[in-house]
């Protein structure tokens, strides 16, 4: 079972990965959003590592307004493992729209 908040986040932003890297993007969205509520401001890398996510499936569909907004958003998130990884990846993102 499942009894902590962070085993609970990360069970959701496993399933967003996996909708992610098979293709349905639409699913792998929602989960992604879903991680972003749940997880609030805790000090995991769930919320931030969904948005930078979201930002590269709005890239692929186009949306460069939302990919901008989810990759600024990747950046907001003051304290996790993956900080300097994730907030690199959104700039050079930015920097490529």
């Amino acid at each position: 079972t499942l009894d902590n908040e962070q085993d609970r986040i990360e069970l959701i932003y496993r399933k967003a990965r996996l909708f992610h890297l098979t293709q349905s993007e639409d699913n792998a969205l929602e989960k992604y959003t879903e991680v972003i509520h749940m997880a609030g401001d805790n000090p995991w890398y769930f919320a931030p590592n969904s948005c930078l996510q979201m930002g590269y499936i709005y890239l692929k569909k186009g949306d460069k307004k939302k990919a901008e907004e989810a990759f600024k958003a990747a950046m907001t998130y003051k304290k996790h493992p993956y900080k300097n990884s994730i907030d690199h990846k959104a700039k050079s993102a930015l920097s490529g729209l």
